[in-house]
């Protein structure tokens, strides 16, 4: 038996879980952060969430967007001729 604990006795999840909220937290603040650049329309932040070699595929597997610049092509125009969100 390990030491320090006792025969029988578990821990509380609550001593499980903080790690596993801790890396939910750093994933969803990932995703809030890109999508703020999203709607506040800054290509460049936008960007910076992606490798330089992404590679965007759609449900079949068709490449759409091939590499950082492939990305700048698509979503500049969009972001330069449509609004902010608020």
């Amino acid at each position: 038996m390990p030491a320090g604990r006792a025969r029988g006795r578990r821990r509380p999840a609550d001593v499980l879980i903080p790690s596993l909220e801790d890396d939910m937290s750093d994933a969803t603040d990932l995703v809030d952060r890109q999508i703020a650049a999203y709607r506040a329309r800054d290509l460049e932040q936008f960007l910076s969430f992606y490798a330089e070699d992404v590679r965007i595929r759609d449900f079949d597997g068709n490449m759409l967007m091939n590499g950082r610049a492939a990305m700048r092509g698509m979503y500049e125009p969009l972001f330069r001729d449509s609004r902010s969100w608020p």
